[in-house]
């Protein structure tokens, strides 16, 4: 049995940052798998990947007790073939290497953490969607999240046991998060309704999102889990909200069509 507390990170995102500074407060010792070392911020190791080949990252893997991946290029961009394939690619393979990896290890780490997306369900304002009952969508997007979850779910590890992060929209400050883009349009008297306002927005707090992380590596939960706030609101009401909590008095509304618009050739 490992009693080492050593948690390896894949990816230098905004999630990543907050677990790390999470996790080292509870006295983990905090390395991250990442294509720029310079932007890892102590008390966390940079360690060297490109997220497509094997090479020195594999001992740093080998030596973890947990691994979470949060590997996965922004969304954050014009639809256009090339950046689907990122989009993809950025998130099959990061996936993909680990499990060839573990599958080899003769003591692999006891848990592994990998991201995924609440987007996998489809649009719904009839009810809510449960990890046994919830209803799979259609579309580009939602076909990333099964090609995601469908790589981790290949390869089954005796010895570790796998988590599939159904995450929704995490919101606290930090770069690249959602939350600051959201508060920068408020700012600017942007953040009225998105088109008719009544669709449900699921969402989770930066802190609750790492509460989440720790209940899961400590607990015996594995599969999909959905990690977010447990009653969605509407988009109406969480813009209003927003408004308030950063004292801006009004917001213009968006149309349904300049809501997508921008994501689209």
């Amino acid at each position: 049995m490992k009693t080492r507390r050593n948690l390896l990170l894949a990816g230098s995102s905004f999630l990543s940052a907050a677990a790390t500074r999470w996790f080292h407060q509870k006295g983990w010792q905090v390395r991250v798998l990442t294509r720029r070392p310079a932007a890892v911020e102590s008390p966390a190791v940079p360690v060297s990947w490109d997220g497509e080949s094997r090479s020195d990252w594999e001992v740093a893997l080998r030596e973890a007790d947990v691994l979470i991946n949060f590997c996965g290029r922004s969304v954050k961009c014009r639809y256009h073939a090339a950046n689907r394939r990122a989009i993809l690619e950025s998130r099959v393979l990061p996936t993909r290497l680990p499990g060839e990896v573990l599958a080899e290890c003769p003591m692999p780490p006891r848990v592994w953490l990998n991201a995924a997306s609440a987007t996998i369900y489809r649009h719904a304002e009839d009810r809510g969607m449960s990890e046994s009952g919830g209803e799979v969508g259609a579309g580009f997007s939602v076909d990333v999240c099964r090609a995601w979850e469908d790589e981790a779910r290949r390869w089954r590890l005796r010895e570790t046991r796998q988590v599939l992060l159904r995450t929704s929209m995490v919101l606290g400050n930090g770069a690249n998060s959602v939350y600051s883009v959201l508060a920068r349009l408020a700012r600017l008297g942007l953040a009225g309704k998105m088109g008719s306002g009544s669709q449900f927005i699921s969402w989770i707090h930066m802190e609750d999102f790492c509460r989440a992380l720790e209940f899961l590596v400590s607990g015996d939960l594995e599969g999909p889990v959905n990690v977010t706030a447990p009653e969605p609101v509407t988009n109406r009401f969480f813009m209003e909200a927003l408004r308030k909590s950063l004292g801006c008095r009004f917001g213009l509304p968006a149309s349904a069509v300049g809501c997508v618009s921008q994501w689209l050739d």
